[in-house]
């Protein structure tokens, strides 16, 4: 017979998790999730060489209409500042410099995953959902697959749509941006 103990802990806000830098460091790679600090993933050279070679492809593309956030962070609400791979931004990085971007901000985003596959599927894109970003890409570096997250709800995303590498992709909200997945994981 298991015994399940309920034991306090403390949830903290965005605001005390940026002051908390001088016990973490400003570099140190961790995340508020629903209040819980959480440590990420280490980055490998594999994961930076795809977060490289998508920036590469979508800033040409978005570059008029949209800014390209590399692996910075996002305000879902006052417990959760995570920081997606790639964010996609509407307006220019100068929208930026005096507030944070928030969901309503958030034309799409991607996560790609090599080693973090399960922690981003069950963690971050219902996270994702529930603070209504209206699409997320994560990119399983395992599979050679992108799963395409539609039409956030409280519950999760009503659509998701599992492309392989011969696909091509585009956002919902930049139809003219078109991501060649054969281009991508040909590297």
């Amino acid at each position: 017979m298991m015994n399940t103990l309920s034991i306090p802990k403390h949830s903290f806000t965005v605001e005390e998790f940026h002051n908390m830098t001088a016990v973490f460091g400003e570099d140190a790679k961790v995340e508020l999730i629903a209040g819980d600090i959480l440590d990420m993933a280490p980055i490998g050279n594999r994961h930076l060489m795809y977060v490289d070679h998508l920036t590469d492809l979508l800033v040409p593309q978005v570059r008029s209409v949209a800014t390209v956030r590399v692996q910075g962070s996002i305000r879902l609400h006052d417990r959760s500042e995570p920081q997606p791979d790639l964010v996609i931004l509407r307006g220019r990085p100068k929208d930026y410099a005096n507030r944070y971007a928030i969901p309503s901000d958030v034309l799409f985003l991607i996560e790609v995953a090599d080693s973090s596959f399960q922690y981003d599927k069950q963690i971050k894109v219902p996270l994702y959902a529930r603070h209504g970003i209206m699409e997320t890409w994560l990119f399983d570096l395992q599979r050679t697959v992108v799963e395409v997250y539609r039409h956030p709800q409280a519950s999760g995303y009503a659509t998701l749509q599992t492309l392989d590498s011969q696909a091509q992709l585009s956002p919902l909200a930049l139809p003219e941006v078109v991501l060649s997945l054969a281009d991508l994981f040909s590297n």
